[in-house]
């Protein structure tokens, strides 16, 4: 008499799917490599001035508005963004030397260009390394054609911690917060194989290595990814390196930043503040 087993049974079906994903992941690879090949686009050459560009993609991102446009819906604020930052992120040089980025991210005396970005979920947004849990865009479109003192404007929600580091207390965050006006921490991501990423702490990051199943895993350099989440709430501003806000002046702008996250002063106020900052010595147009 045939005896029906289970286990065996059970087997063979994972052992068949696992088949199917592999040729799958084979399949999707040659595609890439394919449209890769078709879709190779070279370097785009500038022909005006960075905040030229900018001011072109806010016309795009925020087309038929003027003054302050307010974003919380995540469909809104995902189209915002991917019109606002959408490629290239940078030009090459017309004398061929270099290339500069189109956008810069400032709060305070923190900034950096922006080179890359990604979403991560439904809010979650990835500029860099910074993971940015998205609560509303605001964009300053000013009306009267002041292109240098235009920015977006990004507020998010806390994240939840990653769960690496034990000293990343309740206390700790509030006693942080209320000292610097947020708190984040670093880790990194490896990817281990196709379908498997690890979070790691700063230091298996720099190091480069982690362990998995027992084992010492030491990814790629391109498969090592650093970032930085808030676990608390966060802002920042989008605009030029060519604006107002790219000067010494700025650098005081971090309590300006924190009271808003406070709701201590409104966004027209913030707003009013933003307008203080001169147009940059260097531009005649």
């Amino acid at each position: 008499m045939f005896h029906f087993n289970s286990l065996y049974l059970q087997s063979q079906l994972m052992g068949t799917l696992y088949y199917f994903i592999h040729k799958f992941s084979l399949y999707k690879d040659k595609i890439k490599e394919e449209l890769a090949k078709k879709t190779d686009v070279k370097e785009e050459y500038a022909f005006a001035e960075p905040i030229i560009y900018f001011s072109e993609r806010m016309s795009k991102a925020f087309h038929g508005k003027r003054g302050l446009v307010t974003y919380t819906r995540s469909r809104d604020i995902k189209r915002c963004i991917n019109n606002l930052l959408s490629q290239p992120l940078k030009l090459k040089k017309i004398d061929g030397n270099g290339s500069f980025p189109l956008f810069w991210w400032f709060r305070g005396s923190s900034a950096m260009y922006i080179d890359k970005y990604r979403w991560l979920g439904n809010r979650h947004l990835l500029i860099n390394e910074l993971e940015l849990n998205v609560r509303k865009v605001v964009a300053y479109v000013d009306p009267s054609g002041r292109y240098y003192g235009q920015y977006v404007y990004i507020e998010t929600d806390a994240d939840r911690p990653t769960g690496l580091y034990r000293e990343n207390t309740e206390e700790e965050i509030q006693s942080c917060e209320k000292e610097l006006g947020y708190y984040y921490e670093e880790y990194g991501v490896f990817k281990l194989f196709r379908f498997i990423n690890k979070s790691v702490t700063l230091t298996e990051f720099d190091d480069g290595h982690t362990t998995w199943g027992g084992k010492l895993m030491s990814p790629s350099r391109e498969d090592c990814e650093h970032r930085t989440r808030f676990l608390t709430p966060y802002n920042l501003i989008i605009s030029s390196q060519e604006s107002s806000f790219n000067c010494p002046q700025f650098d005081g702008s971090d309590d300006f930043f924190n009271k808003l996250l406070r709701k201590e002063i409104t966004i027209e106020e913030f707003n009013d503040y933003m307008k203080k900052f001169p147009k940059p010595m260097d531009r005649f147009y």
